[in-house]
């Protein structure tokens, strides 16, 4: 009985002196690892493409709205020329492998006053709708994990860790003719 008492006490001794060893070599694997910031995974399917959205010639307002995507990635609405007049541009940078953005716009319903002001004095035009950026999703987070896990292993055995990031809609600029931007409400965010 005293022999098997010992025994245990020396298993029970290796156990934690093996756990000691194993928890030291871990702080020091996890401390050798360098950060390397973020990294978009994806990005060797982004593309840039031109959704453009014609507005009524009543001369009525659109309010621009903000869709899912991150506002990170929102340049604000800026005038340019070479835009028709009475077209709003939406110059997005998206993954086609992944993502299919598209407009939407919802036209108000005039019959209610108190949601549609009417015109003022001050010559703003009606507001007649709201106009967002939207986007159809192929892949969820376990697809594009198990797509780029080769890529986050060669990292770790490296020593690099990163954020990872899956490029879905990484840019999008507003474009306007400077003829029609009084008929523009930006409420986008930026």
């Amino acid at each position: 009985m005293r022999r098997l008492r010992i025994i245990l006490i020396v298993v029970f001794l290796s156990g934690v002196l093996l756990g000691g060893a194993g928890a030291g070599l871990t702080m020091v694997e996890w401390s050798s690892l360098r950060y390397m910031g973020t990294k978009l995974l994806g990005s060797e399917h982004l593309v840039t493409e031109n959704f453009d959205f014609e507005m009524k010639d009543d001369g009525s307002a659109i309010v621009l709205k903000r869709g899912y995507y991150s506002n990170r990635y929102m340049e604000g609405v800026v005038e340019d020329p070479s835009v028709p007049e009475g077209v709003v541009r939406f110059q997005v940078t998206y993954n086609s492998e992944w993502v299919e953005p598209f407009l939407d716009y919802t036209e108000y319903d005039r019959t209610e006053s108190e949601d549609q002001p009417e015109e003022t004095a001050s010559s703003e035009p009606v507001q007649d709708g709201e106009l967002y950026l939207r986007a159809s999703y192929f892949s969820d987070s376990f697809q594009i994990f198990m797509e780029n896990k080769d890529a986050i292993l060669d990292d770790l055995k490296a020593g690099r860790l990163s954020s990872y990031t899956a490029a879905d809609i990484t840019g999008v600029k507003i474009r306007v003719n400077p003829v029609t931007m009084y008929r523009v409400v930006n409420r986008t965010g930026r």
